[in-house]
């Protein structure tokens, strides 16, 4: 007897010879959106993250992410900073919150210059989680991997924490 191996659906079918057709799931790697306008912020949390075994589309702004989300419909999370030129990070939360399209991805704000209100003031507004920067990469690594696993995570992690 001989194997064909494919990448597809997990069933095991017959062929008309008597062979066997072996189909595997393709593994689904995680897309994350990283938007910055700082680009060595930008390179630096990218290639960490690629490390961990991510996919990673870079941005400088949020006019630019916007355009990206609403033509690929694979982005599995939006990590973005909030102050940028152009379409900031609570703009852009707006904007994916307000969309049929893309309304339920999880999104993680960055900054290092704004006051506790302003951090509930994002939350309210449809940010999932917030981290301050400099970016802590293991509590990042620890976020990514349940928000992309299990949106429904969030309910679960504490959102507002004092630095």
């Amino acid at each position: 007897m001989r194997f064909k191996f494919l990448v597809g659906s997990s069933k095991a079918e017959m062929e008309s010879d008597g062979s066997r057709l072996l189909t595997f799931k393709e593994k689904v790697v995680p897309k994350i959106l990283l938007i910055d306008d700082e680009e060595t912020t930008r390179c630096v949390l990218g290639q960490t993250i690629e490390k961990w075994g991510y996919s990673v589309i870079g941005c400088s702004d949020g006019t630019d992410a916007w355009r990206i989300l609403r033509e690929k419909n694979d982005i599995s999370l939006v990590v973005t900073d909030y102050m940028m030129p152009g379409m900031d990070g609570m703009t852009l939360t707006k904007s994916i919150r307000k969309s049929a399209v893309c309304t339920t991805i999880p999104i993680i704000m960055i900054s290092g210059v704004l006051a506790l209100s302003s951090i509930s003031t994002m939350l309210d507004d449809g940010v999932s989680l917030f981290l301050p920067k400099p970016v802590a990469v293991q509590e990042l690594r620890e976020h990514l991997g349940d928000l992309t696993r299990d949106p429904g995570m969030l309910e679960s992690i504490p959102t507002l924490q004092a630095y």
